[in-house]
């Protein structure tokens, strides 16, 4: 199935353009792969609507590409999740808590391999969500030997997020093809609907 056929698939509308056309491909600088302006959209929209589900403030969502920081796209926002007291043996029974200030940043990958042929999307220009994620969990209280557990953990949560909340993302994601960037009050009103 192509990238096309599954965006089609999960409700995403697809305007056909040439493989060579400047608006549908973008990079970061010379040595960073193309990527798709529409899954970067996606990406994106991603990180916001969980953000916003989670008690995040959104400042700004841009598909405005970055070389001076190699990144495509950006979310902004101020983690307002602060995790009530915690033991100092963090267990399983904690992971729910201290999920809630990270699951947003999986949520991004979790998008793309929803709607790419990228089976792992952390390979192609996502790799600093998953260093964020796990930088995040450390500090969180996640011992570093149960880290990548927490994050599949925390994967699948995201991708059940990301499926309940499928229509706010395909909406924030159609307004950042049309505007580039959005306000945080922009990304709210749209998910408000």
């Amino acid at each position: 199935m192509s990238t096309q056929q599954r965006r089609a698939r999960h409700g995403f509308p697809h305007e056909p353009r040439p493989a060579d056309d400047p608006v549908r491909y973008t990079d970061v600088g010379p040595g960073t792969p193309r990527v798709d302006v529409e899954s970067t959209a996606l990406h994106e929209a991603g990180h916001a609507v969980i953000a916003l589900a989670y008690g995040s403030e959104v400042d700004e969502v841009t598909i405005v590409p970055d070389p001076h920081s190699r990144t495509y796209g950006f979310t902004s926002y101020m983690d307002t999740y602060h995790p009530r007291s915690l033991p100092a043996e963090i267990t399983e029974r904690e992971w729910p808590e201290i999920g809630k200030g990270i699951v947003h940043i999986l949520a991004g990958p979790v998008v793309t391999a929803r709607v790419t042929l990228l089976s792992v999307p952390e390979q192609f220009g996502y790799a600093g969500d998953y260093a964020q994620a796990q930088r995040t969990a450390v500090e969180r209280g996640i011992p570093i030997t149960r880290v990548d557990e927490f994050l599949a953990w925390l994967s699948e949560r995201a991708e059940r997020e990301v499926t309940r909340r499928w229509d706010s993302i395909v909406r924030v994601a159609l307004a950042l093809l049309a505007r580039r960037t959005l306000t945080g009050e922009e990304v709210h009103a749209i998910v408000r609907g």
